[in-house]
């Protein structure tokens, strides 16, 4: 009887210390979360956000920096200069494999069926490398959600969509927030207007991984878009683009002005909420734009409804964007900003594509105090990611545009430069046809 009593207390025990275990993990993981600063390896990695493609083709990991180039994967190792794909099999030819059923064998090939020439958008996440591929050339085919382990060695499928299409997205905290785009409802029926874009997330630890709605349009609202993801602390940002006409079909290119929708929308994920960020009152009757991040801030780009200023304010303010202040007044129209976290920088590069700047593309670098400590130029035209905070890798074409090539600039030599151009390093040559 005794023995029997001491084995209850024993299962006792061992079930309190169960219990105890998951609750101080949920404890630990909710102040993990409800952390309003950034957390390295855990929160969406802003720094290589391109607005361009509205999408991140670049993450660094703990001990150096992956790159989706094409159908592959590639590392860099830290103290490195070369590419190789992320894949430890010893009998895989990787990128060098010439048969499709081989390749797809590798673990650092990517599919992507309808992005054979485009990056394919990944995302780093404590320990592993994230992407979503396409698995069918039809319309509303199948998209997998893939991750690999940090060295190459472990690849296995986390989600997989049937009906809708994943668009843009962006992964902080173990959560996976994209766009969903359905054009066609499950039972076949067209999706009307409001319906057609959303934003959604999907709790990558949660056990039975269910997407979650964040975020669609009403009767009120037409959508046309909903991208330029970002996240930061215990925040996603998006814009959304449409008009707010009850019968579309009375737009007029006089009138059409009038009824446009264009706002960024912030998502409060600690209480689950969404509002417009509004700009503090200002003399052009500016909207906020484009949104980075510096110094645990949120900077925000301007653009006025008066299409014919060439003027705009860029903003500071909280991360949920009040106690707003102008950081920058009456700067050109169109200047991008860009933050690696170390520094903020500003660009012309749209300007330029926009016909009212000229080559080359300058950045200025400012630094913790929003001071200017340096300028220097690019020797293309460009104005996608900014990198980290170490290294900025960029995807050109070669001379004879048969090869795609990835060079490196070192970021050290921030400082030094003084307006000159940034010289290169060639780290990566991949033939376009392959």
């Amino acid at each position: 009887m005794k023995r029997y009593k001491k084995r209850i207390l024993i299962c006792l025990m061992v079930l309190i210390a169960v219990v105890l275990c998951l609750v101080l993990t949920l404890v630990l993981r909710r102040e993990k979360i409800d952390c309003n600063s950034y957390i390295e390896g855990k929160d969406h990695q802003y720094m290589f956000y391109n607005e361009a493609g509205m999408c991140t083709v670049q993450a660094r990991g703990n001990k150096g920096t992956f790159l989706s180039i094409k159908n592959y994967i590639y590392f860099i190792e830290d103290g490195t200069k070369e590419a190789v794909p992320l894949c430890n099999k010893v009998d895989c030819l990787h990128d060098k494999e010439t048969e499709e059923n081989k390749k797809k064998q590798c673990n650092a090939y990517m599919e992507a069926f309808l992005m054979e020439v485009d990056p394919i958008n990944i995302a780093y996440n404590d320990g592993y490398v994230y992407y979503i591929d396409q698995l069918s050339d039809e319309l509303y085919g199948k998209q997998v959600l893939y991750r690999l382990s940090e060295d190459g060695s472990q690849k296995e499928k986390i989600y997989e969509w049937e009906n809708p299409e994943v668009q843009c997205w962006c992964l902080h905290r173990d959560v996976l927030y994209y766009v969903n785009v359905a054009y066609a409802l499950p039972d076949g029926e067209n999706a009307d207007s409001a319906n057609v874009y959303s934003l959604k997330k999907l709790e990558l630890n949660s056990f039975f991984k269910k997407p979650k709605d964040i975020y669609s349009g009403d009767e009120q609202l037409n959508i046309y878009s909903v991208g330029y993801l970002k996240a930061y602390g215990n925040y996603v940002y998006f814009r959304v683009y449409g008009n707010t006409a009850e019968d579309e079909s009375l737009l007029t290119e006089e009138n059409a002005h009038m009824y446009v929708y264009n706002e960024m929308i912030v998502y409060d994920i600690i209480n689950e909420n969404y509002y417009e960020l509004d700009l503090m009152d200002n003399e052009r009757n500016e909207e906020a734009s484009l949104v980075t991040f510096y110094n645990d801030r949120l900077i925000i780009s301007s653009y006025s409804k008066d299409d014919n200023s060439d003027l705009a304010n860029i903003y500071i303010a909280d991360l949920d964007g009040k106690n707003q202040e102008i950081l920058w007044k009456d700067i050109q129209a169109s200047t991008r900003i860009h933050s690696d976290g170390k520094y903020l920088y500003t660009s012309n590069a749209v300007r330029i594509m926009n016909g009212k700047d000229e080559l080359p593309v300058v950045l200025n670098v400012y630094n913790k105090e929003f001071e200017m400590t340096d300028t220097f130029s690019f020797p293309w035209f460009y104005w996608g990611q900014i990198g980290a905070s170490d290294y900025l890798y960029i995807y050109i074409n070669s001379d004879n545009k048969q090869n795609l090539e990835v060079v490196r600039f070192d970021k050290s030599e921030i400082g030094f430069l003084n307006g000159k151009e940034m010289e290169y390093q060639k780290v990566l040559e991949i033939p376009l046809d392959k």
